[in-house]
């Protein structure tokens, strides 16, 4: 439930309603966020959907119309505010950006900085910033005081130098197409014509803009390169100039594009090689030809579609039937795109293949647009002429997906690709599904039985679709109908007496998945990748005994190995890895961890035979007993060699003739300042004086040891 801030400083324009909860916040002495939000009872989140403005405009005061058409809200795929719909990247949302003299004016946000492709303020022809001068770090959203940075720098007295005039002349227009919407038309900036711009939607326009600015400055370099090395005010400014000169000056950009094209071909071409028939992509280069016909269906660009196409006219000699922004059959490349058009399947479908055959790299591709011969695009539409993705073997088996890739992972049905979990990715051959099929089909009897029950529901739980098809393709289960209305498996239908019968009669010598599980006391995904691995063979729904015992004589669960070494189980794997012993089978291969028995059983005998000697051993805790100190000085002195002890396993044995060695030559200085009748403070000071100096500093084990001999001599 919201209240109304008691305290309302002034009602601004362009103000956000994030930007406006947290400056009213702060102005009623609440100094966290979270307290602001909920005395608004709303979250940024929920303004960013479009939910709560109404109740921000309440507990503030300020008119709804006014805050709605401020506020960046999502709409779809894209965010709107101010009127237009601009790509979630044009909107800043993290950082924020501010001028300072406006800040000066008035402290408080304008919801047209966080405009992305807006670089400068129009009023006082001063670029935005974005860091704080002192620490340099970009200016996050903090409570309420805008004018201040997290540091405690003061934005409003940052100097900033003002740019020319003509510098601004695309954020003037920008500014103008902004404020066209406004409800009360609070900043109206005069618009300047620009034909070519001023009927497309607004994000269309800054697309325009920044391309042919950044092809316009640099026409061999990448859109990217060229953007981050002018930056965005350069582009920009230079793009609307371009767009501004109308046909002529795109006619410009593409003269650039054409001879920067044009003169790279001359230089690699062989010498005395025929002229080349350019296409429009070979002319002006694949990052504006594609970039443009990508968009040329939108409708958004019909304007400089025809300038495009007769400069092409004029200047490309075109190929028999090629497009204006197509690829012709004569091409000896696809696109990934139409290749997959051209093979008749999916886009992923097609990737994921070319990237299992290395004709693609692995992982996120950068750059330009992949392509792909036309020849191997026509031996790929061979390969996938007769096969179906995942949701189309759906249907034509009846069952779910996840069954079916149980089926292609136990490889009862072969695929073409094995995507790796995405459902999208798999492809696999008609024939092999029907040909599955038919051999199901082939074990039925025809006869008839009041309790038929389909294939597929005849079998639940984890294995069900595995256990089906195996005791099936064994023999173990007879078809006794076939339903000619359903589909699949579901057309298969079984006796249900049949079904309980093989429950029942399961040979003693197998067990099901589930009681393996329970057995080794592991889950039963666990036992699944223990088959997997070739471990343990299934035969249908039961793994053989035998085949079971002899898994247990040659492994050990690794929580098991844990309970023989007394050690909790992080601990002993970390022991055994520091004794050289790895895992059998580790968690990248199975949901637990087996080490070889043979191993472990001969670790655990000879940590016994040390555990019983013919001589007296002490643990580190009885030796420190011994000694009147702490078992931890105890490990110390053994690790620093002043006495002698042999590590077993998780624990440390010395032998009793190091311990009463180590007696015989050492005493510790609080028996020493008793036998001397010297104070534990003193005598220190008092033997240095005499030159006799500690033979174990407490640095090495905390504790202070004098050479036993020397004492006795003095005390004498």
């Amino acid at each position: 439930m919201s209240a109304r801030f008691p305290n309302r400083r002034g009602t601004y324009p362009l103000e956000p309603a994030i930007a406006l909860v947290l400056r009213r916040a702060f102005a009623n002495r609440i100094w966290t966020k979270w307290r602001a939000w909920r005395f608004v009872g709303t979250s940024p989140d929920a303004l960013r959907r479009g939910k709560h403005i109404a109740r921000v405009s309440e507990a503030c005061g300020v008119p709804l119309p006014d805050l709605e058409w401020a506020t960046p809200v999502k709409h779809g795929n894209q965010i709107r505010v101010f009127g237009h719909s601009f790509l979630p990247d044009s909107v800043r949302k993290q950082y924020r950006r501010w001028c300072p003299a406006c800040l000066g004016e008035e402290s408080y946000h304008r919801g047209t900085w966080d405009i992305a492709a807006l670089s400068h303020c129009v009023r006082h022809q001063l670029p935005l910033q974005a860091e704080c001068p002192s620490c340099k770090q970009p200016t996050a959203w903090s409570l309420g005081d805008v004018s201040r940075c997290q540091c405690g720098q003061s934005l409003p007295l940052l100097n900033v130098g003002k740019v020319q005039e003509s510098q601004l002349a695309f954020d003037k227009w920008l500014d103008a197409k902004l404020m066209q919407h406004s409800p009360a038309a609070p900043l109206q900036t005069e618009l300047v014509p620009c034909p070519i711009l001023d009927e497309l939607p607004l994000q269309d326009a800054i697309s325009i803009v920044e391309r042919l600015g950044a092809f316009s400055i640099n026409p061999v370099e990448t859109f990217a390169e060229t953007w981050s090395s002018y930056g965005p005010a350069a582009v920009m400014l230079r793009g609307y100039e371009v767009a501004s000169a109308g046909e002529r000056g795109i006619e410009e950009v593409l003269d650039k594009l054409f001879d920067a094209r044009k003169e790279r071909d001359a230089r690699v071409r062989d010498a005395g090689g025929k002229p080349r028939r350019w296409g429009v992509q070979a002319a002006y280069g694949g990052a504006f030809a594609l970039w443009f016909s990508g968009r040329v269906d939108a409708g958004s660009y019909a304007s400089l579609v025809p300038v495009v196409v007769r400069h092409a006219k004029s200047r490309v000699l075109l190929k028999s039937g090629f497009e204006i922004f197509g690829i012709s059959d004569s091409e000896t490349s696809l696109t990934l795109t139409r290749a997959a058009k051209h093979c008749g399947i999916s886009r992923r479908r097609l990737n994921e293949f070319l990237r299992s055959i290395g004709v693609v790299p692995p992982g996120k591709h950068q750059g330009m647009p992949l392509r792909i011969p036309v020849e191997v695009a026509d031996e790929y539409r061979k390969r996938f002429a007769n096969s179906v993705n995942m949701t189309e073997a759906e249907k034509l088996f009846g069952i779910s997906d996840g069954a079916i890739i149980e089926l292609v992972k136990a490889k009862v049905l072969p695929a073409l690709i094995e995507g790796g979990g995405k459902l999208q990715d798999y492809a696999i051959e008609t024939k092999e599904i029907t040909g599955l099929l038919n051999r199901l089909e082939v074990r039925s009897l025809n006869e008839p039985s009041p309790s038929h029950v389909a294939l597929p529901k005849a079998f639940s739980g984890k294995s069900g679709i595995l256990e089906l098809v195996g005791f099936v393709l064994n023999g173990q289960l007879s078809v006794r109908s076939v339903d000619q209305d359903a589909v699949g498996l579901n057309r298969l239908m079984v006796d249900r007496a049949d079904v309980l019968q093989l429950n029942r009669d399961a040979a003693a010598d197998e067990m099901t998945l589930q009681r393996a599980a329970e057995r080794l006391n592991i889950k039963w995904e666990a036992v699944r990748q223990l088959v997997a691995l070739g471990h343990l063979k299934l035969a249908g729904r039961y793994i053989d005994r035998e085949q079971l015992i002899s898994f247990e004589t040659h492994f050990i669960k690794g929580s098991d190995v844990a309970t023989m070494l007394s050690m909790h189980w992080k601990w002993a794997s970390r022991k055994l890895a520091q004794m050289g012993i790895e895992p059998a089978i580790d968690r990248s291969q199975c949901r637990s961890v087996f080490y070889e028995r043979s191993k472990i059983e001969a670790l655990v005998q000879r940590s016994g035979e040390a555990d019983t000697p013919e001589a007296e051993r002490f643990t580190p805790r009885e030796a420190g007993d011994r000694l009147g100190i702490s078992s931890a000085a105890v490990l110390r002195l053994i690790q620093s060699g002043r006495i002698a002890g042999t590590e077993i396993l998780s624990n440390w044995l010395i032998d009793a003739d190091a311990l009463t060695d180590f007696e015989a030559r050492h005493l510790k200085l609080s028996e020493a300042a008793k036998l001397l009748e010297i104070g534990t403070r003193l005598i220190e000071g008092r033997l240095e004086s005499q030159g006799i100096h500690l033979s174990i500093d407490r640095s090495e084990c905390g504790v202070a040891f004098y050479d036993k001999q020397t004492i006795l001599a003095l005390a004498a």
